[in-house]
């Protein structure tokens, strides 16, 4: 996908068509929530304490923020992006 993304930013530009890529971690979706089997709970623990920030997983509405930005006129000089949202987890 990450080639995908670059190859499309690099021969589509001058066509004025934009690729960016957002990279997210753990998204509360709901699905999950107090339902969840230990295990899942026990690793929803054990990446909070990894986290370099507190809130593990991130909210929906905090993805597609970013997507919004992304798809508007704001973001029209973005090109080739790739944006992880994952609290900091990959920098760990």
């Amino acid at each position: 996908m990450v080639g995908l993304i670059r190859h499309i930013a690099f021969f589509y530009a001058a066509d004025g068509i934009r690729s960016n890529g957002v990279l997210p971690g753990p998204v509360e979706t709901g699905i999950g929530s107090s339902a969840a089997p230990k295990s899942d709970r026990a690793m929803q623990s054990a990446m909070r304490t990894m986290a370099t920030m507190p809130q593990v997983p991130a909210q929906a509405d905090e993805v597609a923020a970013l997507l919004s930005w992304l798809a508007s006129d704001e973001a029209s000089y973005v090109n080739g992006a790739l944006v992880t949202v994952d609290n900091g987890w990959s920098a760990a």
